[in-house]
């Protein structure tokens, strides 16, 4: 691409905010360790995410991620989106600080990605010519840059 910065994986959300509400802005490297791949699950494991009304889609539901089937492919993507909002509730909601602040956010969410990547981490430490096994069980996580930024809406000064 030259010289222009590599946009294929950038996306714009637009959501409504009140005042108080906490913005997150992360790069891929945060996302790739909230997702239950990259952590040793399979779609089996998540199956309590999905809608407990429709037991077809859970028994239905693959024991690898990688399909051809479009609406099978949909299906997964659901479900790990349930479940990296499920796992980022589950980590702010446990913030060893005693009021929730943009940087406990920040905070929590490097230790989780450091935590998950230990292993392989380790593993490299220990066989600098090595590549990570693919073993997302014994190696969880994915080792990438990782950039949180987090602000809180205030209400505007008069």
């Amino acid at each position: 691409m030259g010289d222009c910065p590599d946009l294929r994986n950038l996306r714009i959300v637009s959501s409504s905010c009140n005042v108080d509400d906490y913005v997150i802005l992360c790069t891929d490297g945060l996302i790739a360790n909230l997702d239950p791949e990259n952590l040793g699950f399979s779609p089996k494991d998540l199956a309590s995410l999905l809608n407990k009304g429709n037991p077809r889609a859970v028994a239905e539901l693959p024991v690898s991620w990688r399909t051809d089937n479009l609406a099978t492919s949909n299906v997964l993507l659901d479900l790990k989106s349930r479940y990296r909002s499920a796992l980022l509730l589950k980590l702010l909601e446990s913030t060893s600080e005693k009021e929730v602040t943009a940087k406990s956010i920040v905070s929590t969410l490097i230790a989780h990605v450091e935590q998950m990547t230990t292993n392989a981490r380790e593993y490299l430490e220990a066989n600098p010519r090595a590549r990570v096994p693919s073993d997302h069980i014994n190696f969880p996580g994915k080792i990438d840059h990782v950039t949180v930024v987090a602000f809180q809406i205030r209400k505007p000064v008069a």
